[in-house]
């Protein structure tokens, strides 16, 4: 009888932590993935925020940025449902966000009295620069996750939820920006105000 309660704890313990194995290597894959995916698919959102750029200071037309960003967008649809599966909604929304509004421009440029032609100092240079600043923002988002991954995001967000609801907010706000402050200059030599 002790044998057989034995045997039965053995197998049911055996279980859990089989299961907990699995979903902890499936959790570690999954991210594996999310990096894979953010890595290959940054120097895309990267290249549309450069020609933004250039599109900005230099007459092209929207024409050209459409065709531009149908060629950058060709796998977004592969790593869309990786970083959907495995990132924080927040990170997810700020590139599909970047890219939404690049696959409007692709799919139907705007027009303007100009033939389409964005000219310096315009509304639609205004305009070609908040979406250029989007592309820049989901291109950074997949460089820190190409870099950092999804596990550390989690604890770090975790973290700094349940640090909000200590007291003493004001005191580590200001501490944790004279580290950032101090990190920066470590990093790139320069302050961070320059």
């Amino acid at each position: 009888m002790i044998t057989g309660l034995f045997t039965l704890g053995g197998v049911v313990v055996g279980g859990v932590l089989n299961q907990a194995l699995n979903h902890h290597l499936e959790r570690r894959r999954a991210g594996w993935e999310a990096k894979k995916a953010a890595r290959l698919f940054a120097p895309s959102l990267h290249r549309l925020h450069i020609a933004g750029e250039h599109g900005r200071t230099h007459a092209v037309t929207w024409d050209e940025m459409a065709d531009l960003a149908k060629h950058e967008l060709v796998g977004w649809e592969t790593h869309a449902d990786v970083f959907a599966g495995t990132i924080e909604w927040d990170d997810w929304f700020e590139i599909y966000s970047a890219v939404r509004v690049w696959q409007q421009i692709a799919e139907d440029p705007p027009r303007n009295e100009h033939g389409g032609l964005i000219r310096p100092g315009t509304p639609d240079a205004k305009r070609l620069a908040e979406i250029t600043e989007k592309a820049l923002d989901g291109a950074l988002q997949c460089g820190s996750i190409g870099v950092n991954g999804i596990a550390k995001r989690r604890f770090r967000r975790t973290a700094a939820k349940l640090r909000d609801r200590l007291p003493g907010k004001e005191r580590r706000e200001k501490r944790f920006e004279s580290l950032i402050r101090k990190d920066f200059e470590e990093r790139f030599g320069f302050p961070l105000d320059s």
